[in-house]
């Protein structure tokens, strides 16, 4: 991932100015489209505006605008991230969680095609600690233990330095995990 400067929108996201964060991150993305650490976090926060709608729509966000913003950065990273791990593990999960956002094909296929990019990222980077959690929770979440759960907590709070809406996301996430 390239070293974007995020220190503004981090600072929206930790103000919970998440429609200003998107617009950052969607200005952001269109200028540099080649910006996997960009296109992840615009994706994200498309996403979960979308998916928390319940938590957001006080905010009058289109779901429209957003399905479509999230569709728009699926198709140009499918064809010029699909053997990109960190690309396949963010759009597996979000594809795998709720694949009605997804219009490129039904339920179920959207469904299979999240869980295939899991797979698939997993076989590229089976040493990944995240990659290895989400895409074997996504398989039989009785094998994971409390102690492998905590230790990816601690690799997110390495990987991520500002706490996002993406780490503390995922944090909550893998610590629902037990």
């Amino acid at each position: 991932m390239n070293n974007t400067d995020c220190s503004e929108i981090d600072g929206y996201e930790k103000a919970d100015k998440f429609v200003e964060a998107k617009n950052s991150l969607m200005k952001k993305w269109y200028e540099n489209p080649y910006d996997l650490k960009i296109l992840i976090r615009a994706s994200f926060i498309n996403w979960y505006l979308l998916v928390e709608w319940e938590r957001t729509k006080h905010l009058n966000i289109d779901c429209d605008e957003l399905a479509d913003r999230i569709n728009e950065i699926y198709d140009f990273g499918i064809k010029n991230f699909s053997e990109n791990e960190e690309f396949l593990l963010a759009f597996g999960y979000m594809i795998s969680v709720s694949p009605e956002n997804f219009a490129s094909c039904d339920y179920t296929s959207s469904y299979n095609n999240g869980m295939l990019m899991l797979k698939k990222a997993f076989k590229i980077n089976p040493n990944n600690d995240l990659i290895k959690l989400i895409y074997t929770r996504s398989i039989n979440k009785e094998i994971l233990t409390k102690p492998m759960c905590e230790n990816i907590v601690k690799y997110i709070d390495e990987k991520f330095v500002v706490d996002s809406v993406i780490s503390d996301y995922v944090k909550s996430v893998i610590l629902q995990i037990e």
